[in-house]
């Protein structure tokens, strides 16, 4: 059992660490390291570390090996700036960590770790925008580099209370691009939204503000993406997504209308694609056209995308609808680009006409 104290005036470190229990054996060309460190009251509880590095102690670039972290109880309000947890704009809470790590040419090359955050806190974006909390954080990491790029998979990940998610993302650099493919599963759109707008270095200002405004809600059940991100700045992404979704629901904003209940399913590519919904308890609002909200029962189309010259021909076949007023089927075409326009055809049945004011835009009835 050892005492230490570590400072660094550069990175305004200064800790003192009270009880090291390390066993340490150091070779012309390697390090091993294994033991138990007691962190100071302002860091939190403990940590296990174990390190076996081989290379030249001059050479970085010709360092390997193995290293192993766990730590306990680690209060983040101590951890110094340059920390991760401190670089994503955490400024308080309690870090549980598990990492598992291997080096190669002196650079981490595969990551394991398994990680939870309690009352956790991201300090405020700017003046004028409240701090977010989070109750709960946890995920089980796993990152590996690939040649020029990477692949990450987070699995078991959990916000609050909520399901569990999982993400598989992989990236390449390319000659014609950069090459970004993975699969998402029980992604909850309104804890992503709030885990997003605690990071300042993700949006602009303008796109955290659309964010909030349209608030989004729902699940992506699954997703699949497959996409090459051109080097040319005027070239459009080209690839494929699919994937299938539910309750999924965003705010109206000025002239766009708002949803909230929405699913089914979407085939995409850079061309157009495929959009099949199949919703129950669907809630429209339009503020701009209907006084209230409309609710329909069920919603049942298939929307077909082609990309065109002159834009977007959105048609939508096999249209059903219905609710406690009315039942309606028919189909629609929308023409969006230099000439838009639209074509829709509808038959109705079992409507009560003591209700047809309420689906009338606002301003045609009289008060």
């Amino acid at each position: 059992s050892s005492r230490l104290r570590f400072s660094d005036e550069i990175l305004t470190m200064d800790y003192r660490f009270d009880d090291l229990n390390l066993d340490v054996a150091v070779d012309a060309d390697r390090l091993r390291l294994a033991g138990q460190v007691f962190l100071p009251r302002e860091l939190g509880a403990a940590m296990a570390v174990g390190l076996d590095l081989r290379g030249d102690p001059g050479v970085r670039e010709s360092w390997r090996g193995e290293f192993y972290v766990h730590g306990e109880g680690v209060i983040i309000e101590g951890l110094p700036e340059h920390a991760l947890m401190r670089r994503v704009h955490a400024d308080s809470g309690i870090l549980d960590l598990e990492v598992w790590g291997r080096l190669s040419a002196g650079e981490p090359d595969r990551l394991r770790a398994r990680a939870r955050a309690r009352d956790l806190r991201f300090s405020p974006v700017s003046e004028e925008a409240p701090a977010h909390r989070f109750v709960e954080l946890s995920t089980d990491l796993l990152w590996e580099r690939r040649g020029q790029g990477w692949q990450l998979r987070l699995h078991d990940t959990r916000i609050e209370d909520g399901s569990p998610m999982g993400l598989s993302l992989a990236f390449q650099p390319r000659d014609e691009g950069r090459q970004v493919w993975g699969e998402l599963e029980g992604v909850s759109l309104e804890r992503l939204s709030a885990l997003l707008l605690a990071q300042p270095a993700l949006l602009e200002e303008d796109q955290r503000h659309l964010l909030e405004r349209l608030a989004p809600t729902g699940e992506i059940r699954e997703a699949r993406f497959n996409v090459r991100l051109p080097v040319e700045e005027d070239a459009r992404p080209t690839g494929v997504m699919q994937g299938e979704f539910r309750e999924l629901g965003v705010n109206p904003l000025d002239k766009i209308p708002g949803f909230h209940g929405l699913a089914g399913s979407f085939s995409l590519h850079e061309e157009g694609g495929d959009v099949t919904l199949a919703s129950r308890g669907l809630r429209f609002e339009a503020p701009r056209l209907f006084a209230d909200a409309l609710w329909l029962d069920g919603l049942e189309t298939r929307l077909k995308i082609e990309r065109g010259a002159d834009g977007l021909h959105l048609a939508a076949d096999g249209i059903r609808v219905h609710n406690a007023d009315i039942r309606a089927w028919g189909r629609a075409e929308v023409e969006l680009g230099e000439r838009p326009g639209m074509v829709l055809e509808m038959a109705f049945a079992d409507g009560d006409g003591s209700r047809t004011a309420a689906y009338l835009p606002v301003g045609i009835m009289p008060q």
